[in-house]
């Protein structure tokens, strides 16, 4: 069985998780920068590239530690036996994250790839979970 969070990671955000990739210094901010490089001043909290620019932070941003935060919360690992499975450790049909960037910065290839992504609409944060059957005797 396959599972889609496609809100968990922005309904489990926190304030200090928001702000962590905000720093200049942030590999995060580094890598956005990249990618949208500023062109002169914005003018209003409206303008379109500020939009894309936060948009783009979330494919520059990895979620590991706020969607294993998640997993503990909803106790994923108990309640996967109430139904005869467990989360598998390593997925063999989809990727976890299928729209997380594979290039970095700098590669090539690399900006196409997040262009595409932007294009798409897909945020980064989409997660998915492979299940498997729990043997008889362990449950």
């Amino acid at each position: 069985m396959i599972t889609l969070f496609m809100n968990a990671v922005d309904e489990s955000l926190t304030e200090d998780d928001r702000m962590q990739g905000l720093t200049l210094h942030s590999r995060a901010m580094r890598d956005l920068l990249r990618y949208l490089p500023p062109k002169g001043p914005r003018n209003s909290k409206y303008d379109p590239a500020i939009i894309k620019f936060n948009v783009g932070r979330d494919l520059v941003t990895t979620y590991d530690h706020v969607f294993d935060r998640f997993l503990k919360n909803f106790e994923f690992h108990t309640a996967g036996h109430v139904f005869g499975a467990m989360m598998k450790e390593k997925h063999t049909i989809i990727e976890k994250w299928p729209y997380r960037l594979k290039l970095r910065s700098g590669q090539p290839g690399a900006q196409d790839e997040f262009d595409r992504c932007m294009k798409e609409g897909v945020s980064g944060k989409e997660r998915y979970v492979e299940w498997k059957r729990i043997p008889q005797g362990l449950l």
